[in-house]
């Protein structure tokens, strides 16, 4: 969970913490009926369930964390296929032509301009209204929680120090959530910073 801090135009109206369209568009085909869109056979679904259960014997060459691989030599082994006949293994019924469609459907990136707004890059969504300048983004995140705290448990964010918002605009982004320098857990933006010239 990243963040970025984005130029958007003024009147820039996206729902603050939804997921920019451009980026959430996804094409979904019919499930394939057969395997229930999971793209394995029904007896390599069945022969993973007896591995996992214990009730079959689990094949000596796979480490007993891959079930998947196990069904693939008890396949190869036994004779019986792993992916679904029907889609081929893709678990939906779309033909290649539908799906090559699908995966050139180039995104819509989000607008440029002259305002400020800051991002996180997980869930690519707004985080702030937009801004007309840095500065007025930097008070809102004096006064806003942003930032991922590493010493709470769970989703908790805090605001940052205005130095810290000064310096993290003046970077645009950090690199993730969470990273550890010298044994330490710190927060993407304050590693972000910290590196900066």
């Amino acid at each position: 969970m990243g963040r970025e801090v984005k130029r958007v135009p003024l009147d820039f109206d996206w729902p603050v913490g939804q997921t920019w369209l451009g980026y959430a568009v996804e094409v979904k085909f019919p499930p394939c009926p057969d395997c229930l869109r999971s793209g394995y056979s029904a007896q390599a679904r069945d022969t993973r369930d007896r591995l996992t259960s214990g009730a079959q014997p689990w094949p000596g060459s796979v480490d007993r964390w891959d079930s998947w691989h196990a069904v693939a030599v008890l396949a190869d082994t036994d004779g019986f296929a792993v992916e679904c006949e029907r889609c081929g293994g893709h678990g939906d019924l779309a033909t290649q032509e539908l799906r090559d469609w699908a995966e050139a459907m180039p995104e819509t990136p989000v607008p440029t301009g002259g305002g400020w707004q800051l991002w996180e890059t997980v869930g690519d969504s707004p985080m702030s209204p937009v801004f007309a300048t840095d500065v007025e983004l930097v008070e809102w995140m004096t006064n806003n929680p942003w930032m991922l705290n590493p010493s709470l448990t769970g989703p908790s964010r805090v605001a940052s120090s205005r130095e810290l918002a000064e310096r993290f605009v003046a970077v645009g982004s950090s690199i993730g959530s969470f990273v550890v320098r010298d044994g330490q857990l710190i927060d993407g933006v304050t590693a972000a910073v910290q590196v900066a010239p």
